[in-house]
Order: structure tokens, then C-alpha cells, then sequence
């Protein structure tokens, strides 16, 4: 019988087995030492460490990098969008110029009064001289009326704390009414008025509202 045929049959035998195992073949020796050999055999075969590969699971780390991928892109799309919005929201405009359509303040319950200045300068009598187109964008009066009121149109000399100290025409002409400080305007239609001042300093903005906040004409370089 082969040495590993042996080994293999004595894998699961005791010493007594061994025994009569040496017996019946010649040659096996001392059953004793024998079975102490094999037994020992055995142990390093099962007991002996292996370099045994050792696998790593890549699912989690996996999961990690892609929900740190997905966070990363959720914030760059996050914030390219609030920068996209604030690139698209129009800026609030308070300052215009000359030849610029700018909406009145204070002058509409509702709808717009837009006005333009068209001219702007001193007479040789000292007094200034405004002259200035007004267009009714579906705008009311405060008192629901399509009558608007001419000396709202104001000169402001300068500010203070957010104020202006503003001055009032003296005269208004083209009004198409008897009523000189006042003329009536339609949805849709556009008049041209020519209002004088007597300002003691040159002025720097027609404005409609005391606050330096509200939109306003520039006259002057400021």
C-alpha cells in the first residue's frame, strides 16, 4: 500500500486501528510512532496558514465616491443656478439721463408714468427750463382719474440723509387744459410738457418722489 493511501486511511483512525493496520502490512514499523507521524502530518496540513488571497469589497467605497460625486454636483448645480439667476434678474435702475425713458414715482395708483427728459437747461432770465415728454402706460391717478398732476415734476438741487431739497415750477405750459397745473392723459397716449424753474443753485435731477432711493433724472454730472 502507497504511503498516501495510508495517510488517507488513517485520517480518521485510532491507535488500536494503527495497530492492526501494521500487522496486516509488513514494513510499516513501530504502529506507535507511526500514527504519532501521521497525526502530526495531518495537523500541518490543516493548521498550516496559507497566503490565502484577500478580496476587498469595493461596494461600499463605491457608494461613498458616487454619493460624494453626487453631493458635488448637486452644490456646483446648485450654486450655478443661483449665479444663473443672478446674472438674468435685472438690476433696479434709480439714476437715468437725459433721452432715457424713466417710470414716475409716486404720481400712479397704479400702472406707469413713464417720462423722458428731452431738453434741459438756463434761460438768459436765469430760470431753468425742462422740457419733458410724459407717456401713460395704463396708469391712473392716485384718485382713479386719468388726470395727472404737472407740479409733481420737481427740480432737486441736493440731498441730505437720503432726501432731496427739491424746488417746484413757477410755470407749465402745453397742458391742453384750463387748469394750468394739471393736464388728462389716456392709456396709450403721450404729451410734452415745458416746465419752468427758479432754482438759486444749479440742479441736478427732475425727480417725482423726495427720496433719493426712487427713480430720478440726471441733469448734471455727478
Amino acid at each position: 500500500m502507497r504511503k498516501r493511501e495510508i495517510i488517507r486511511l488513517l485520517r480518521n483512525m485510532d491507535e488500536n486501528d494503527a495497530a492492526e493496520l501494521a500487522e496486516r502490512y509488513d514494513g510499516i514499523g513501530d504502529h506507535a510512532r507511526l500514527l504519532q507521524k501521521v497525526e502530526q502530518r495531518l495537523s500541518e496540513q490543516e493548521f498550516s496558514p496559507k497566503a490565502e488571497p484577500v478580496l476587498q469589497s469595493t461596494h461600499c467605497a463605491w457608494r461613498s465616491y458616487a454619493a460624494a460625486a453626487a453631493c458635488l454636483l448637486l452644490c456646483v448645480g446648485t450654486f450655478a443656478g443661483m449665479f444663473r439667476l443672478a446674472a438674468q434678474a435685472p438690476e433696479q435702475q434709480n439714476a437715468y439721463t437725459i433721452g432715457e425713458s424713466c417710470p414716475a414715482a409716486n404720481l400712479t395708483s397704479s400702472g406707469t408714468l413713464r417720462i423722458t427728459v428731452e431738453n434741459s437747461g438756463f434761460l438768459k432770465n436765469g430760470q431753468y427750463q425742462v422740457i419733458l415728454t410724459v407717456k401713460n402706460d395704463n396708469a391712473l391717478a392716485p384718485d382713479g382719474s386719468q388726470v395727472f398732476l404737472a407740479d409733481n415734476f420737481l427740480l432737486a438741487v441736493e440731498s441730505e440723509n437720503g432726501v432731496w431739497r427739491t424746488v417746484s415750477p413757477c410755470s407749465i405750459s402745453d397742458t391742453g387744459e384750463a387748469y394750468p397745473y394739471a393736464y388728462r392723459l389716456a392709456d396709450g397716449q403721450e404729451l410734452t410738457l415745458t416746465l419752468t424753474y427758479r432754482p438759486e443753485e444749479t440742479p441736478r435731477a427732475l425727480v417725482t418722489s423726495h427720496s433719493v432711493g426712487s427713480p430720478y433724472i440726471t441733469l448734471t454730472e455727478e
